[in-house]
């Protein structure tokens, strides 16, 4: 990937793209979990009315290959194995849903046009009293899905940037304090990396600056009046603060006792 669709999620030096790369990290972590929790709801809905023998759009166009005169026989008549087959279709459903919410982006655009689908077969169609249903399922799994493309683009460009999958300035800070180097993977954000240190160094041009000292200045030094500590007068009551008042101190120092 040499390029970037999204210029918001550009790499920047010194981690400065981290905040809106987490940011778009959890948003769209949080679609596909939307994504799979109504597909999970919606297959479980599906898959019920499948072990009743319903006909339904869509997930019933695999076992009406086999067997297209099923359909003319009408809801709770259907075949057992029919029916088994439909409801296995609606658990593909689900396990599309789950592997969106990994790595497999893709998914999560083949479930909008599965829903799409549904939609429009939902509106021509009509298998049963039961197509009400199935539209609004459709609908709404149209609009969860909807988003499911831009989010893919956007995975891929966080996928090859610096800082993916966590983009943590606590890690990363602590990778620069033992000397690790900030890896920029992508070719646009070396080169907008290399731009930006460009415009930096230009920035910060050292400047000598020296200390601008005035003649009167140093006059005003040199004029100051010295302290001579001998011309210091002690004062008496000072000393009689500090002097022991009897000669008890003597008569320790002088005492004929030896310690041992």
């Amino acid at each position: 990937m040499d390029y970037y669709m999204n210029e918001e999620l550009r790499e920047k030096p010194n981690h400065a793209h981290f905040p809106i790369c987490r940011g778009r990290m959890d948003s769209i972590n949080a679609n596909c979990f939307r994504v799979f929790l109504f597909t999970l709801v919606s297959g479980v809905i599906m898959g019920g009315l499948s072990l009743f023998r319903i006909p339904l759009h869509v997930v019933g166009w695999i076992p009406m290959i086999f067997n297209s005169e099923e359909i003319s026989k009408g809801p709770f008549n259907l075949s057992q194995g029919f029916a088994l087959t439909q409801a296995l279709c609606c658990g593909v459903l689900i396990v599309f849903a789950s592997l969106n919410m990994g790595k497999r982006k893709i998914f999560g655009e083949i479930l909008f046009f599965i829903y799409f689908a549904l939609l429009l077969s939902s509106l021509l169609a009509s298998l049963s009293g039961i197509d009400v249903a199935t539209l609004i399922i459709a609908i709404l799994g149209v609009y969860y899905c909807s988003r499911s493309f831009k989010d893919k683009r956007d995975y891929e460009q966080l996928s090859e940037t610096e800082g993916f999958p966590n983009f943590s300035v606590v890690l990363a800070e602590s990778d620069d304090k033992y000397g690790y180097p900030s890896y920029i993977k992508t070719r646009g954000g070396m080169s907008y990396y290399n731009k930006v240190n460009q415009q930096s160094s230009a920035s910060a041009v050292p400047v000598n600056v020296q200390p601008i000292i005035s003649q009167n200045h140093v006059n005003s030094l040199s004029n100051m009046p010295s302290l001579d500590p001998t011309s210091v007068k002690r004062s008496a009551d000072i000393e009689d603060k500090f002097r022991p008042r009897s000669g008890k101190e003597e008569i320790i120092s002088f005492s004929p006792l030896k310690l041992k």
